[in-house]
């Protein structure tokens, strides 16, 4: 829907960048004031590189299985190759990176157009996945509760506001595909006010977007995805992993865990480009539960920057430039 402002959707992201950049730079100060520059110049000359090179195996396999739970959930879909969704999360991850959120936009519109789907019906699956990312996230939680024997509190917020949002995406997700009547008559009471032509174009983008929801309709395909998720992260809690043992931290997977968790809630908040300072803190609070100390903690955070965003945003930027050019060599042949 559309503002009456042509201008207005452009200076939205630009007004998030904004916020995200002053919020990670004042994050950024918080977690590197006190360490010292001397001790992580050293710290980075030291990298242990085969772990690096496990940093970078990692995101290659956290793309592709990224990829490949989109494709379990866009089954539904005639002729979709798993190459398609590969480009396509590569592109959307790389536009994350710069502005927070609006690469899951992009790479829903680039699957519909290909295959003359509704864009909304594609997007479906996108909620899916961030009903599925937290449902692996709880899981990712209930395993630091049972093998670290004094979890942080931020751990014990993070589960409840996993928990919070799985129970209401799941219940808003059922009123959309089985609507009772009064769901149905309050959704009509509130969309009153609205003009006729609001009412109906938001009746439409429902009637499109309720179909891309059959995968919930199926256990054992949810069952798949969900699996799959926890996977997905493993490989992120791995990659973090890789980059404290590169620096020569004794973190441990549970240290690595909560690190990832800390971004995940991070996340949440408007982001800086390449998420400076959200993940330099979640490094510094998260491997810091095993002792590690601030130094070290950033060393770590900036390889995982180096060989985890950074490669994604070259990767998906070069397909994006690809895709670009593919589509001028078209319409000149078409001229």
């Amino acid at each position: 829907m559309q503002s009456g402002n042509p201008n207005s959707g452009g200076r939205q992201p630009l007004l998030w960048t904004l916020v995200g950049t002053t919020l990670g730079l004042g994050l950024l100060y918080a977690s590197t004031r006190k360490i010292d520059g001397a001790a992580l110049v050293a710290t980075l000359k030291s990298v242990e590189w085969p772990w690096v090179c496990g940093i970078l195996g990692a995101t290659l396999a956290f793309i592709a299985i990224k990829a490949w739970r989109w494709a379990i959930l866009l089954r539904f879909i005639p002729g979709l190759r798993f190459r398609e969704l590969h480009s396509a999360v590569y592109i959307g991850l790389a536009i994350n990176f710069l502005i927070a959120h609006v690469g899951e936009f992009l790479r829903t519109a680039i699957v519909a157009r290909g295959h003359q789907v509704a864009v909304s019906t594609v997007f479906a699956s996108v909620v899916i996945e961030r009903v599925l990312d937290f449902i692996a996230l709880l899981l990712l939680l209930a395993l630091i509760v049972a093998l670290m024997p004094d979890p942080p509190d931020l751990v014990a917020a993070a589960a409840a506001f996993s928990g919070g949002f799985v129970l209401l995406a799941v219940a808003g997700l059922y009123l959309l595909m089985q609507p009772p009547a009064w769901a149905t008559s309050f959704a009509a009471f509130i969309g009153r006010p609205l003009p006729e032509r609001w009412r109906e174009r938001i009746r439409r983008e429902l009637d499109r977007f309720t179909p891309g929801l059959a995968p919930l309709r199926n256990p054992q395909l949810l069952l798949l995805a969900i699996l799959v998720s926890v996977l997905q992260w493993a490989l992120v809690i791995l990659a973090i992993w890789c980059s404290g043992v590169a620096v020569g931290t004794s973190v441990s997977l549970v240290a690595a865990t909560v690190t990832f968790v800390l971004i995940i809630i991070g996340l949440t908040l408007p982001n800086s480009p390449l998420q400076i300072g959200t993940t330099q803190l979640a490094f510094v609070l998260g491997v810091g539960t095993d002792g590690t100390g601030a130094t070290a903690a950033i060393a770590a955070s900036l390889l995982y920057t180096a060989f985890l965003i950074i490669p994604i945003m070259l990767v998906g930027g070069g397909l994006m430039l690809w895709g670009q050019a593919n589509i001028g060599r078209l319409r000149r042949i078409r001229v």
